[in-house]
């Protein structure tokens, strides 16, 4: 397994720049020292990601490495210190940051899931995608062709903005998991990817052929492609 061009280990490393950036850069209501605690933490995280990158292990052996438990169990101090803080959410760039650290941990999190997916190198096993099932659905307050959605799986909930105009509540639909995005003051964290689909695919990620890869494959590209 050619662990060097693999998208799922590309993507983590692109989204843990971004997470490193936003806890640097962005002036979050963190002390310094705090600060400090968690970016000497996600140096952790990169250093076991870089050795996973570098591994060229089967995707056998490395699901059963030490390395991949190292890179879990630094994940894992990075939350744990990240948790020992309530945020204060005080403007909209506040909410969007604290919205970019809650989907750079779950990302980073789930690469064992995406790996279990098999050894082929496909572009959508990138990102989580998971069916949800829509809670409520309403206009943008500031947009005409915009929707805000709150759709969930049981476990987890999410804010989706869309401006697909006939979702419905109650039914099941594929969510892509992307970085968030701030649209005219409220914060995305998902984008819908499928039509419609059978109740049981809540919770679950769905085949690659019922998604709309084609989208999914652009907004994927585009975070790899991006500053971080």
């Amino acid at each position: 397994m050619d662990t060097s061009k693999d998208y799922r280990i590309l993507y983590c490393e692109r989204i843990l720049d971004r997470f490193m950036n936003v806890i640097r850069y962005w002036k979050l209501p963190y002390y310094t020292l705090k600060r400090e605690k968690v970016l000497n933490r996600a140096e952790r995280v990169k250093s076991a990601l870089m050795t996973i990158k570098y591994s060229f292990l089967p995707l056998d052996m490395l699901l059963k490495s030490d390395m991949l438990r190292e890179y879990e169990d630094a994940v894992e101090e990075v939350v744990k210190v990240l948790s020992e803080e309530r945020p204060i959410i005080s403007d909209e760039k506040t909410k969007l940051s604290y919205a970019e650290i809650r989907y750079a941990t779950r990302t980073l999190r789930t690469l064992r899931n995406r790996l279990m997916l098999g050894e082929e190198n496909r572009i959508e096993y990138a990102i989580d995608i998971v069916g949800v099932e829509v809670a409520s659905v309403s206009k943008h307050p500031r947009a005409d062709r915009l929707y805000i959605t709150k759709a969930g799986t049981g476990e987890e909930s999410y804010i989706v903005i869309t401006n697909i105009r006939d979702v419905k509540k109650g039914e099941v639909r594929a969510i892509a998991l992307l970085p968030p995005a701030l649209i005219m003051g409220e914060v995305s964290e998902a984008m819908y990817c499928s039509n419609p689909l059978p109740p049981e695919y809540k919770g679950r990620r769905p085949p690659s052929n019922l998604i709309f890869l084609s989208e999914v494959t652009s907004q994927i590209e585009g975070v790899l492609k991006s500053t971080p």
